[in-house]
C-alpha cells in the first residue's frame, strides 16, 4: 500500500518566517514569492493573519504588524507566529530603514543593509537602552546574533558579490510583471537621491526637497551601476523615528559603525535569533520622505529571496534553533524545571522517588550553602516523618525527600528537597552519664538543635533555606500515618 504523502500546507511544514512592520513591506515580499499557498484555518488565540508560500524552495510564512510599529508589537507578532508554526527555525525581519552614510560606508537610497555581528554586538544594537552618565550614554543589554548557518549563508553571498552583481534588480523585474499596480515599487530617478549636510535642516511644510538649497548637499561620485549595493554590519533599533542628522551622528558615535536605523528589530532579537534586512529609504535626517520607501522595501525583499537560495531547504528541518527563548535559558530567569524544588503536590500514600531526576542549580550561593548545611543536620530520621533518605547507594544521584518537623515553630510545614545519597550522615552527639555512653534520640537532638538556633527569632529554620524550597500545610492524620 502506497504511503500517503504529507500535506505540504500544514502548520508543521513551514520553516522560514518573514516579519514586516508595514503592509507595503509585506506586499513586496509577498509578490516575490515563487508560489503562494492557500491559507490555513486560523489558530485559536493567534490574532495574526499570515501569507503562506514558497520562496527559493523554502516554505515561508509572512506576517505583518497590526498597524503598530515598534519592538513591542514585533515581539508579540513573532511570539504568536512561533506558537502557530512550531517548525519555524529561521526568522527574517524585512523592510525599510534610515541609512547612515559615512566616509567608510557609501550608503545610498535603495541600498540594502543586512545585520551581521560586529565586535561585541550581535548585529542589532538597541541604541536607547542604557544609562546616562556625566560624559556619555552607556549602552546596556544584549541582542542575539543570527544563527551560525544563516551567517555562513550571508558570508557566501557576500563573497559571490565580489565578482558578480546581486540579483535584486532581476527579482524586482520579475515581480513588476505580476501586476500593473506593482509599478509603485519601481526605482525612483537617481536625481531624487540627495544627501544634505548635517547642519542644514529641511525646508518646513514641503513634502519633498525641491525647495531645499541645492548648494547644501554632500558631493558624491556617481555610481557606475544602478544595481543597489548590499552592506553588512550593525543595525540600530529603538522606539522612535530618527529625523535629525545631528541626533543620527551623535547616536552612532557610541556603539560605532552603525549602518542604519529602524524600530522593530530589538523586539524580535530579544525573543528569537534572526536576521534583519533593511532597504534604505532615507538618511535618518529632517529631509526624510516617502519617495524611496516602496523601492527600498522591494530591494530588501529581493535580497531576502537571494539569501534563501544559499540555504538548503532540507537543512532547515535538522537545523537547531539558537533562539534564547527556545534553547538558551537566561540565568536571570531560570525555568521552573531547573529549580531545586519540585512543584508537585505529593501524597504520602502514592509517593515514589524519581531516581532519574537530578535537580541542579547554576550558581551556588550563601542561601544554597546554608540549605545544604541544614540538610546535613536533618538527614536522620525524625519522629513524624513519613519518609526517610534511602540508605546505601554509592552514586551521586539526588533523591527527593519530604522533610517535616513537629516542633511548634515548624508545625504543619512540609518541604520537598533533594538529599544526595552519597553523603555520609552526620552522627548525633553522644551523651556521657553515670560512666556509660548512650546515643540521644535523634529526633530529640535535632529538635533541640533547631530550637536553640531559633529561640531568639522564633522563625522556622526551613523558612530561611531559600525561595526554591516549597512548603505546605499537612494534616494531623497525614502526620500520624
Amino acid at each position: 500500500m502506497q504511503e500517503t504523502q504529507k500535506n505540504p500546507n500544514s502548520y508543521d511544514d513551514y520553516t522560514v518566517a518573514v516579519v514586516c512592520a508595514m503592509s507595503f513591506e509585506m506586499s513586496a515580499v509577498r509578490y516575490m514569492l515563487d508560489r503562494e499557498h492557500p491559507r490555513l484555518p486560523r489558530q485559536q488565540g493567534d490574532p495574526n493573519i499570515y501569507v503562506l508560500g514558497t520562496l527559493s524552495g523554502h516554505n515561508v510564512v509572512l506576517a505583518c504588524l497590526p498597524g503598530n510599529q515598534g519592538k513591542g508589537s514585533a515581539a508579540t507578532v513573532a511570539t504568536n507566529l512561533a506558537r502557530t508554526f512550531p517548525s519555524v527555525k529561521w526568522r527574517f525581519l524585512v523592510g525599510i530603514g534610515g541609512g547612515v552614510p559615512t566616509d567608510k560606508h557609501d550608503i545610498r537610497l535603495g541600498d540594502v543593509v543586512v545585520s551581521m555581528p560586529d565586535g561585541q554586538y550581535g548585529g542589532v544594537v538597541q541604541y536607547d537602552l542604557g544609562k546616562d552618565t556625566t560624559d556619555d550614554f552607556v549602552l546596556k543589554g544584549f541582542l542575539w546574533p543570527p544563527p551560525p548557518l544563516l551567517r555562513s549563508a550571508v558570508e557566501m553571498m557576500r563573497s559571490d558579490h565580489l565578482v558578480s552583481e546581486n540579483k535584486v534588480d532581476d527579482f524586482l523585474s520579475e515581480m513588476l510583471q505580476k501586476g500593473q499596480r506593482l509599478a509603485i515599487y519601481r526605482r525612483p530617478p537617481a536625481r531624487l537621491d540627495v544627501l544634505f549636510k548635517a547642519d542644514y535642516p529641511h525646508t518646513p511644510y514641503n513634502p519633498t526637497c525641491e525647495m531645499c538649497d541645492g548648494t547644501k548637499t554632500v558631493k558624491r561620485l556617481p555610481r557606475k551601476s544602478k544595481t543597489p549595493e548590499i552592506h553588512y554590519g550593525l543595525i540600530a533599533s529603538g522606539d522612535s523615528v530618527i529625523k535629525s542628522a545631528a541626533k543620527r551622528d551623535a547616536t552612532v558615535r557610541n556603539p560605532g559603525d552603525i549602518l542604519c536605523f529602524e524600530m522593530e528589530a530589538a523586539g524580535l532579537a530579544t525573543e528569537f535569533s534572526s536576521i534583519v534586512i533593511r532597504g534604505i529609504s532615507d538618511y535618518a535626517d529632517s529631509h526624510k520622505n516617502d519617495v524611496w520607501q516602496h523601492y527600498a522595501a522591494a530591494a530588501a525583499a529581493a535580497c531576502t529571496k537571494e539569501l534563501l537560495a544559499y540555504l538548503d531547504p532540507e537543512a532547515v528541518e535538522t537545523a537547531s534553533d539558537s533562539a534564547p527563548s527556545d534553547s538558551a535559558p537566561s540565568d536571570s530567569a531560570p525555568s521552573d524545571s531547573n529549580n531545586l524544588s519540585d512543584n508537585r503536590e505529593f501524597n504520602s500514600t502514592d509517593y515514589e522517588p524519581d531516581k532519574t531526576k537530578v535537580p541542579q542549580r547554576r550558581h551556588p550561593d550563601p542561601v544554597y550553602e546554608g540549605r545544604q548545611k541544614a540538610l546535613r543536620m536533618l538527614e536522620h530520621k525524625i519522629e513524624g516523618w513519613p519518609f526517610q533518605p534511602r540508605s546505601g547507594g554509592g552514586n551521586n544521584s539526588a533523591s527527593p525527600m519530604p522533610l517535616h518537623h513537629s516542633d511548634s515553630d515548624l508545625s504543619g510545614y512540609d518541604t520537598y528537597v533533594p538529599i544526595p545519597e552519597s553523603r555520609e550522615p552526620t552522627p548525633p552527639p553522644t551523651i556521657h552519664g553515670n560512666g556509660q555512653s548512650s546515643t540521644e534520640d535523634v529526633s530529640t537532638w535535632t529538635r533541640r538543635s533547631i530550637n536553640s538556633r531559633e529561640s531568639s527569632t522564633k522563625k522556622p529554620l526551613l523558612m530561611g533555606l531559600g525561595g526554591n524550597v516549597r512548603m505546605r500545610k499537612v494534616t494531623d492524620d497525614a502526620r500520624k500515618s
